[in-house]
């Protein structure tokens, strides 16, 4: 499981929480969010994310990626996990990500 900021990503059951809520995503979405926090701190381009979701080597010809990033900012209800650099590409802040459960207060 995978800590960011509020919300745990957890591959093996291929679900997103955010306290006791689990954030419904399509299986893209999911995969897209799981790809960017794989590699937190870096930045991802769109190149990148398209051959790694859609396993195609082509250039994006569409915002598709554009897209989803922001379905995925809407559903996570925290438009700053997910940062644009622009011209680059996307990347998840680092200073929110960490392994493991959350800890729980008291």
């Amino acid at each position: 499981m995978i800590a960011v900021n509020d919300l745990s990503l957890d591959a093996s059951s291929r679900t997103v929480v955010r306290g006791e809520q689990r954030i419904r995503l399509t299986p893209l979405e999911f995969r897209l969010f799981a790809c960017l926090v794989a590699r937190a701190g870096e930045v991802v381009s769109r190149e990148e994310l398209t051959r790694e979701l859609m396993g195609t080597e082509e250039e994006p010809r569409s915002n598709l990626i554009d897209v989803y990033v922001g379905y995925l900012r809407k559903k996570l209800g925290n438009y700053a996990v997910i940062t644009t650099k622009r011209g680059r590409g996307y990347a998840i802040r680092t200073d929110d990500v960490g392994a493991g459960a959350p800890e729980s207060a008291g």
